[in-house]
C-alpha cells in the first residue's frame, strides 16, 4: 500500500544501524522521509555520532520507549509508543525476518546494479513519496555541512584504510604518492581514524590529522585541494562536500558504492568486483587491490589538480 493512501502517521522513526559511508547513501531518503513527514516529530536510531548527519533535517534522538521497535523485525510484538509510527528500516539486501504491520524495509541493494542512493529513493518513489534529484540533495547536504572551500590550498587528503582490509591499497603506495606528491610541491597529508590508529595504518614522514567528530571531519576535508584513498566513508563525506576526490576500488562495486561526483580507480582484474555488500568475497586473499598500478593514481590526482586550478 502507498503512502499516501495510509492513514497519517502521528510520527516518524527510521532505522539505520550502517557504517559512515551506509549512512551517506542513505542521506537523500532520510531528506526525503523528513519532507513527506514534516508536520510529525521525527525520530532516528543511528550511531550515536550519525546524528550529526540527521539533526539538521528534524531528527531527534530516538527515545527510550521507541528503542524496542527495532525488536519488533525480529518477531517481537511493537511497542505501545510506536503504535501510529510511520516506521522505516534501512537494510543491504537481506529482509528481517519479520516485518512489522505497517513498517517497510528499505534495501540498499536490489538486483540491479544501481548506485545504492538511486536505489533506496526509487523505493521511496514507490511508495508515491516526493524525492528530490541528487543535484538538490548534495546542494542541501552542503547547505547543512559546508562545502569545498580548497582551491588554492597546497594539501592532498590521503585515506589509507578503510572499514574493511580487502579494500586497502597497500600502505607502501600510499607512501610513494604521498612524497611524489611532495617534490610536486604539494603537501600530503594522512587523514587517520580509530581503524587506521588500531592497525597502526600510519605513512612515515606524512603529516598527520585525527579528526575527534564527524564535524570536525567535515572541516578538515573542505579545506583540502583534493583527496584521494580507499573506498570508505570519509572519503564519501568529501565527496559529498564537494572535495575533487578520486577513491580506489577492488573487491566493492563502484557502480553501486561510488561517490557522487568522485574519480573512481577500479582494479583491471577481471574478477573485480566480486562483492557488493563486503560480507562474501570472491577470494579469502584478495589481490584486485595490488592490481591498481600507480600511474592510474597519480594520473588521477593530476587530473584533479587540473581540474582544481585557478
Amino acid at each position: 500500500m502507498s503512502l499516501r493512501k495510509a492513514a497519517r502517521p502521528d510520527k516518524l522513526l527510521v532505522l539505520h544501524h550502517g557504517a559512515l559511508g551506509d549512512l551517506l547513501c542513505a542521506w537523500p531518503a532520510l531528506l526525503a522521509l523528513a519532507g513527506t513527514f514534516a508536520d510529525v516529530p521525527r525520530y532516528a536510531l543511528v550511531r550515536p555520532s550519525h546524528h550529526f548527519f540527521v539533526r539538521p533535517l528534524g531528527y531527534l534522538p530516538c527515545p527510550g520507549e521507541l528503542l524496542a521497535a527495532e525488536d519488533a523485525f525480529h518477531g517481537a510484538s511493537l511497542p505501545p509508543a510506536a503504535e501510529g509510527a510511520a516506521l522505516f528500516r534501512f537494510c543491504l539486501r537481506r529482509l528481517p525476518d519479520h516485518i512489522p504491520k505497517g513498517a517497510h524495509c528499505l534495501a540498499a541493494l536490489p538486483e540491479e546494479a544501481a548506485p545504492v542512493s538511486q536505489s533506496l529513493l526509487a523505493r521511496l518513489e514507490a511508495l508515491r513519496l516526493a524525492v528530490s534529484g541528487m543535484e538538490e540533495c548534495l546542494a542541501r547536504f552542503r547547505e547543512c555541512f559546508g562545502e569545498w572551500q580548497g582551491q588554492m590550498s597546497r594539501f592532498v587528503g590521503i585515506f589509507p584504510g578503510s572499514g574493511h582490509r580487502a579494500k586497502n591499497w597497500p600502505l607502501e603506495r600510499f607512501a610513494e604518492i604521498a612524497h611524489a606528491l611532495t617534490r610536486g610541491g604539494h603537501q600530503p597529508v594522512q587523514i587517520l581514524g580509530p581503524a587506521e590508529e588500531e592497525r597502526d595504518m600510519r605513512l612515515p614522514d606524512v603529516p598527520e590529522r585525527h579528526p575527534q567528530d564527524l564535524a570536525e571531519l567535515a572541516e578538515v576535508l573542505a579545506n583540502m585541494r583534493c583527496v584521494f584513498g580507499n573506498d570508505s566513508g570519509p572519503l564519501h563525506l568529501a565527496a559529498w562536500l564537494g572535495v575533487p576526490s578520486a577513491a580506489l576500488f577492488g573487491p566493492s562495486d563502484a557502480r553501486r558504492w561510488g561517490p557522487p561526483g568522485a574519480l573512481r580507480l577500479c582494479s583491471p582484474l577481471p574478477c573485480a568486483p566480486c562483492t557488493d555488500d563486503m560480507l562474501r568475497l570472491g577470494c579469502e586473499k584478495p589481490e584486485c587491490m595490488e592490481a591498481i598500478g600507480m600511474d592510474s593514481v597519480l594520473r588521477a590526482l593530476q587530473k584533479l589538480m587540473l581540474t582544481t586550478s585557478g
